[in-house]
């Protein structure tokens, strides 16, 4: 049977990667696709977070979110977009469901 194909969309704010212990980059990665194995295939990950609002700065988050994209993680800053406010994750995220749902129908 073929499994379905799945992209992830993640917001850093809402669903922080766990840095409170040390976890390399690439255990994070084989963690998310192990976690999302039973739903299909993932296509792609996308990383939210917004610099503005971060809660968590700390150099174990900042070295994750150093690496995520050479693990293939797509790493978008919220804070860029025009307009910006304190709800940009939050409009950024509905924005792309919005486009993905119309494109994939």
């Amino acid at each position: 049977m073929v499994q379905p194909r799945i992209k992830v969309f993640w917001d850093l704010e809402t669903c922080p990667p766990p840095t409170a212990h040390l976890i390399s980059p690439l255990d994070l990665l084989e963690s998310i696709r192990v976690f999302t194995s039973g739903l299909g295939v993932v296509t792609s990950i996308k990383a939210y977070w917004d610099r503005n609002n971060a809660k968590d700065s700390t150099s174990n988050a900042t070295s994750l979110r150093t690496a995520m994209p050479s693990m293939g993680i797509s790493l978008t800053d919220c804070s860029s977009v025009q307009e910006y406010s304190e709800d940009a994750l939050a409009r950024t995220l509905t924005g792309k469901f919005r486009i993905l749902a119309t494109t994939t129908l």
